[in-house]
């Protein structure tokens, strides 16, 4: 009898131990999909898909194969507003897209989880190159997944941020530069990108890399990232407003 109520005991502790880990998560804050019933993602081996020019940014270069379950993004301005997130991979036989709320957000939070961006893909997703891999997370006044006047933010794999900022673009094989202005105390500075394109007829929704050196100083500043595409004949430029 002893026994027994000693192992129940232990149970218990065991339940209490991890529930309380979970309502005040390490993380700061957790992202959870407004409706997991409803969640939109698409698994394809034959893709009908193309990306948006901005296909997602992170920090750290990693030559890795993606983990789901360390996917987070710097604490959002707004916690009362609602968060897209869409992620992709390369050749396009995966994508997803939710609108998400903050929850169980700690004092002082620097960070959110992205708890799921896959109900039938994981198994299949975390066989795939991180450098395959994109993540898009914004907030947005216009509409909740409307890119309209969006803030957006940042991978950060694994909960870190290096010096070493990555954005993926989908430049449909045009020149592309790129720069970005950081707001820094009285200053604007500006970070030139080094591009690289790659060409293969796996590139779907991505078919370039733009990597920046991000100093820590900048971490948690708002800044302005510049895409320029070049076809020959005139320049396209967009902008993004992003939240280091």
């Amino acid at each position: 009898m002893k026994h027994k109520t000693k192992k129940i005991i232990i149970i218990i502790c065991y339940i209490l131990k991890t529930s309380l880990s979970y309502s005040f998560p390490e993380t700061g804050a957790i992202l959870e999909p407004v409706d997991i019933t409803d969640f939109n993602e698409n698994i394809d081996i034959n893709p009908n898909v193309s990306g948006t020019r901005l296909a997602g940014m992170r920090y750290g270069i990693y030559n890795e194969n993606i983990n789901v379950e360390e996917l987070y993004i710097p604490i959002p301005l707004n916690q009362n507003k609602k968060v897209c997130v869409s992620s992709i991979i390369r050749s396009g036989r995966f994508n997803s897209e939710n609108i998400y709320i903050i929850k169980q957000i700690n004092h002082n939070a620097e960070y959110a989880k992205v708890s799921t961006i896959t109900i039938n893909g994981k198994d299949y997703i975390n066989k795939i190159n991180i450098n395959d891999f994109s993540l898009k997370s914004f907030q947005s006044d216009a509409c909740d997944c409307c890119e309209k006047n969006a803030i957006y933010y940042p991978l950060m794999y694994k909960k870190i941020r290096t010096e070493n900022f990555i954005v993926n673009v989908n430049s449909s094989g045009m020149n592309t530069s790129s720069y970005i202005e950081i707001k820094h105390e009285s200053n604007i500075d500006k970070i030139n990108g080094k591009c690289a394109y790659s060409k293969d007829e796996s590139n779907i929704t991505f078919d370039t890399t733009c990597n920046y050196i991000i100093h820590s100083k900048y971490y948690n500043s708002n800044a302005i990232l510049y895409i320029i595409l070049n076809d020959g004949f005139e320049k396209n430029i967009t902008t993004y407003n992003i939240k280091l």
